[in-house]
């Protein structure tokens, strides 16, 4: 399964438990034989009603 993350959480250095938990959940789902990809943006999401929940997760 390819599975997409908050990668502003995933680039902080010294991060908050935000950061640990983003990166230790990479990596169980790595070892599970997932694909993880990070999200940093989208753009033109806007108002769109059929992105409203894209944009939450965001």
């Amino acid at each position: 399964m390819k599975i997409a993350g908050n990668g502003f959480a995933l680039g902080i250095r010294n991060g908050t438990g935000l950061t640990t938990y983003s990166r230790e959940l990479a990596g169980t789902l790595i070892r599970a034989g997932h694909t993880v990809d990070a999200v940093f943006r989208l753009n033109g999401v806007g108002r769109r009603e059929s992105l409203l929940r894209a944009r939450w997760l965001q």
